[in-house]
């Protein structure tokens, strides 16, 4: 699932791409949560790149600030047509746990987008690891499924911020909380805690995105991390706030 954040002028926003449709007044991949005074985008990223799909097109949708003009959505592939004035460029994928044909499939078309796309970091939804997550911060998965099967293509080495999906959570939570794997602190995996925000990221002078990465599954959600969530959707200072887990927090 690869996002763009781009310039434009015009109206306020537009959306896009095969999983999320362009919809301009009730975008389907939005959720506000119910309370909150701060509008907050849920990227329903989970099964935007999933291998056992089938399709493994690369997905496409762009945040805009400002506008695209009628007839901006190239459907064929799922990207948005605007303005060459791009801020920002990220990459997300979830449920790609498993070291297949499949997912390396996935993980080259990642690669081959983010060659001529450079993405400023990469956005995990979770399953990271397929069927019962990690045993230690030693696991092997860590070397197959990450490393040696995404990371290490060269366009991908950049931040990942990393989430948990149910599959995660039937192991080792705490092994991918400590895992580190890169000297340079501003790239490779990341995931501080179960749920945290990111920083601030500038996509453009006066366009800030800051993620909110949640634990759905976790048994603290409604207790902890909604009133959490509240409490730093209102204090965030960016233009983007972008949540990022597993599944939707609300649903028809």
């Amino acid at each position: 699932f690869f996002v763009d954040i781009r310039r434009a002028h015009g109206a306020d926003r537009a959306w896009g791409g095969r999983v999320c449709r362009p919809a301009p007044q009730a975008p389907p991949c939005a959720a506000l949560v119910e309370g909150m005074r701060s509008a907050a985008l849920f990227l329903c990223l989970a099964v935007a790149v999933y291998p056992g799909h089938g399709d493994l097109w690369p997905t496409a949708l762009s945040l805009l600030d400002g506008g695209a003009p009628p007839g901006a959505w190239n459907g064929t592939r799922g990207e948005a047509v605007v303005g060459a004035d791009v801020g920002l460029h990220f990459l997300s994928v979830g449920d790609f746990g498993a070291r297949n044909a499949d997912t390396e499939r996935v993980a080259l078309a990642m690669n081959q987008w983010a060659h001529t796309h450079p993405p400023a970091f990469v956005v995990s939804t979770g399953d990271n690891f397929y069927m019962k997550g990690v045993r230690e911060v030693r696991d092997v998965l860590f070397r197959s499924v990450f490393l040696e099967q995404f990371y290490a293509h060269p366009h991908l080495q950049t931040r990942w911020y990393m989430s948990l999906g149910q599959h995660d959570l039937k192991g080792n939570v705490s092994a991918q909380i400590a895992f580190e794997h890169s000297p340079d602190p501003s790239k490779g995996w990341y995931m501080p805690r179960e749920y945290y925000a990111s920083p601030v990221i500038q996509a453009s002078p006066d366009t800030a995105v800051q993620f909110f990465v949640l634990n759905v599954y976790g048994s603290d959600f409604y207790t902890a991390q909604v009133p959490w969530l509240r409490q730093h959707l209102e204090e965030s200072q960016a233009q983007w706030k972008l949540l990022v887990g597993h599944r939707p927090l609300l649903t028809s």
